[in-house]
């Protein structure tokens, strides 16, 4: 009987334990897409060449844009979303134009060929285009105006299904979490603690 109110205890302190160590998910959502961006589930991209470059004849100094974007653009650059989410393009130019282009596939935009593309939006000073990201799937886009997808002009948006995966490692924390809460249950009422 003088026992019992240890058993209590150390179930009670096991249980806070396990549960502070495996019941919660802090869930780095960095980690997706190849560690290129984050995933969100709305998302502005300021569409244009990356880095220092020139806009056109009267601007001969060049623009560094870098502080602008807040998704990176450029060769092999990656926006992992998950299904659902509201992908964001646009631009306001005031000096070169830009357009948007859905390429073939991952070798037609490494190579900056626009064979097989799709315009999303034609060239102009501004532009808007929200991605679709209904279903899952790559979507690899770029700009036609000259030079610059070989400028880095390029972004791939990688649609996958991020909430179910991120739930599914819940659901396998907490039960881990309950595996090792009854195995300390069965072992301190059946004589484990029979010492004490």
């Amino acid at each position: 009987p003088s026992s019992q109110p240890m058993k209590w205890a150390l179930l009670w302190c096991a249980a806070v334990v396990t549960c502070q160590a495996g019941g919660g998910h802090e869930h780095n959502h960095d980690d997706h897409g190849n560690g290129d961006q984050a995933v969100a589930t709305s998302i502005d991209v300021t569409w244009m060449v990356p880095g220092v470059h020139n806009h056109g004849p009267d601007d001969h100094a060049g623009h560094d844009h870098s502080d602008e974007m807040a998704v990176e653009l450029g060769e092999g650059k990656q926006l992992a979303v998950g299904v659902g989410a509201r992908v964001k393009i646009t631009w306001n130019s005031t000096g070169a134009p830009h357009d948007l282009w859905s390429m073939a596939g991952p070798q037609e935009l490494a190579g900056c060929n626009f064979t097989g593309a799709q315009e999303l939006h034609s060239q102009g000073q501004q532009g808007e285009y929200v991605v679709p990201t209904s279903s899952t799937g790559n979507v690899y886009l770029s700009c036609m105006v000259y030079g610059h997808c070989s400028m880095g002009q390029q972004l791939t948006v990688v649609v996958g299904e991020v909430a179910s995966n991120a739930a599914a490692q819940i659901s396998v924390g907490g039960l881990w979490t309950w595996l090792a809460m009854w195995t300390l249950y069965i072992w301190v009422w059946d004589g484990g603690m029979g010492a004490l």
